[in-house]
């Protein structure tokens, strides 16, 4: 019981940290217009938000090892309630760098800790607690979305950082009374594999295989940065680059997108248990090929055609993520899996940092269209990665 009151709270954590994270790319269509910003200055917001990410979660990942997990959860949503409220003072591409990066330190805190603590807490189905747990920040996200255009239609951008800065200092304070006693390591469940155990050793094998461990490292970094320009750049994107009721209603179109994610990473686990990571990542990013390739033939603004195109890209992109994110358990040793964690996500951001940079240089240069086409090629180069790591690990 204990560790679902916990999880259950760890799922809220992750509601909240994943809905700040986009607010910022909901609201950027009315910054790019309000404060008159460049692709290129739109990436760097976006990538100095992850660079301090990135910092902030490998401090964060090696400080969840040592058993001060529930400090640091009651911390990091300080934090986050701190700086939603600061970015509310942003006037220009200066100030809203600065509140950006400070908004990108206080999200380094909860993905370590949520996905350390679900892993060691659920070891046996982890998996399947991994998707969930993505899942409920995927709701999160739909909900910031959605919400946050609502807000800025009818009453102002301002109010939509009020209103989740006020929500999150809330959860602080019951997360402050609900851990007064609650020892999370307590909890967690000894993950030491059994020798005779094929499947263990086949585990083992990959932990001290650095080849295979550095293939699916990078495979998702570049998932990341197929993540940061297709998904973190949709509303800015329709809205500059499309006409009609796709541009005016592009945050709500990127709200759908989210809500298929929801359903992708809800049913991640399941889709591993039955055809193996490697086989799920050839399958969904051959389909994402396509239907990227389909989508800017058309080179159209027609919503039926834009909403089963962004349907697809939710579904099949948020189906990878947690996958690559659980195989993180076969790569480092239990004990350190908070900085393991710590380590697999700063350098998939770092891939969603460089996605943001250079796709906000060269959209400058050609057009938005450009964020498809660097989306394809990296696709290929990870349907070859898995191809290799199949060959190398039958078990994944």
């Amino acid at each position: 019981m204990k560790r679902d009151f916990i999880q259950k709270r760890l799922y809220a954590y992750h509601f909240l940290n994943d809905g700040i994270t986009f607010l910022l790319p909901t609201l950027m269509a009315n910054f790019y217009i309000l404060f008159q910003l460049t692709w290129f200055q739109m990436g760097l917001i976006f990538a100095f938000n992850l660079l301090a990410t990135i910092v902030g979660q490998l401090i964060v990942g090696y400080y969840t090892d040592k058993n001060i997990t529930e400090f640091l959860m009651k911390i990091g949503v300080l934090l986050l309630a701190i700086s939603s409220f600061l970015m509310i003072f942003s006037y220009n591409f200066i100030s809203l760098l600065f509140f950006a990066i400070f908004s990108g330190i206080a999200l380094a805190f909860q993905h370590s800790i949520a996905y350390a603590t679900t892993s060691r807490m659920y070891y046996e189905n982890q998996d399947v607690m991994i998707g969930r747990q993505g899942a409920a920040g995927d709701v999160g996200k739909c909900v910031a979305v959605f919400s946050s255009s609502l807000i800025v239609i009818f009453i102002s951008w301002k109010f939509v950082l009020l209103s989740w800065s006020i929500l999150i200092f809330v959860f602080f304070i019951i997360i402050t009374h609900n851990f007064r006693n609650v020892k999370f390591n307590e909890l967690f469940i000894d993950s030491e594999p059994k020798k005779d155990n094929i499947e263990d050793k086949d585990k083992i094998k990959l932990k001290l295989s650095k080849f295979v461990s550095f293939i699916i490292l990078t495979v998702f970094v570049l998932h990341l940065a197929v993540y940061s320009l297709l998904i973190t750049n949709l509303a800015t994107y329709l809205r500059v680059e499309r006409a009609g009721i796709v541009s005016r209603y592009s945050g709500f179109i990127l709200g759908y997108a989210l809500i298929f994610g929801v359903l992708g990473a809800y049913f991640s686990g399941t889709a591993k248990k039955k055809y193996g990571m490697t086989n799920s990542i050839l399958t969904f990013s051959t389909i994402l090929i396509a239907s990227i390739i389909v989508y800017l033939l058309q080179d159209t603004s027609d919503l039926a055609l834009t909403l089963i195109f962004y349907a697809i890209i939710g579904f099949f992109l948020f189906l990878m993520y947690p996958q690559l994110l659980a195989a993180i358990n076969h790569i480092f040793h239990v004990k350190k899996v908070g900085f393991g964690y710590g380590i697999i996500l700063c350098l998939g951001w770092f891939g969603s940092f460089l996605g943001s940079l250079i796709g906000g240089y060269l959209a400058d240069i050609y057009s938005g269209d450009i964020f498809f086409v660097i989306s394809v090629i990296l696709l290929i180069i990870i349907i070859q990665l898995a191809i290799i790591i199949k060959l190398q690990v039958k078990s994944l």
